[in-house]
């Protein structure tokens, strides 16, 4: 069996260990994009926790807590009709100095959020998973993006004594033109908080 180690470039304060499985947790060194909001303080998308585990049927399990800062205006747009998405991407690559790095899984996933003005419900659409209705938004989030789970093949396995990078890049965007600028003409950005890269490097 082999254990997960964590490469000597690693930015992590807390790293716990168990056989195939390396557990990290912020801080994260984040790349963020320039963001500037039409009105108040700009929403940011915060990474709370994040596991990658190896499994033997050549598999990664990866599982991550996101959030975002100000839920109460991601509410607001909810209930005044913006259906938003949260956009995954997913990659481990393996490091090599004089080829250009390997890539071992390349996926991305799309959490689309909105709310039924009928019944008073947020309601999140996964992939792979049924609709989940909540009236309370913080309770939805919970159950949701703060234990979300990706499962990816490898396309080669892990070798020993290789060193590997995990990024996980996540945009947080309206999925259509909310209702109230359908008509309008004066600038608007689809963003709702700054696109966010997260990476981290292991040795396996």
């Amino acid at each position: 069996m082999q254990f997960l180690k964590p490469s000597q470039h690693s930015s992590f304060a807390g790293i716990t260990f168990g056989i195939v499985m390396l557990t990290l947790f912020l801080p994260w060194r984040v790349a963020a994009e320039q963001f500037s909001a039409l009105s108040g303080q700009p929403n940011t998308l915060t990474l709370r926790s994040f596991t990658v585990e190896a499994q033997p049927d050549q598999h990664i399990v990866v599982e991550c807590g996101l959030g975002v800062s100000d839920a109460r205006s991601v509410r607001a747009l909810l209930r005044d009709g913006a259906v938003i998405n949260l956009t995954c991407k997913l990659v481990i690559e393996r490091l090599r100095t004089l080829l250009a790095n390997e890539t071992l899984v390349d996926i991305t996933e799309v959490h689309q959020l909105r709310h039924d003005p009928l019944t008073r419900e947020f309601i999140m659409l996964a992939p792979n998973a049924p609709a989940r209705r909540d009236k309370k938004l913080d309770a939805l989030l919970a159950a949701t993006w703060e234990v979300m789970t990706f499962n990816a093949p490898l396309q080669t396995p892990l070798a020993s004594g290789e060193t590997y990078k995990v990024r996980l890049d996540v945009t947080l965007q309206h999925a259509e033109v909310p209702p109230w600028l359908e008509k309008a003409l004066f600038f608007w950005s689809w963003d709702i908080a700054p696109a966010a890269s997260f990476t981290q490097e292991f040795t396996y």
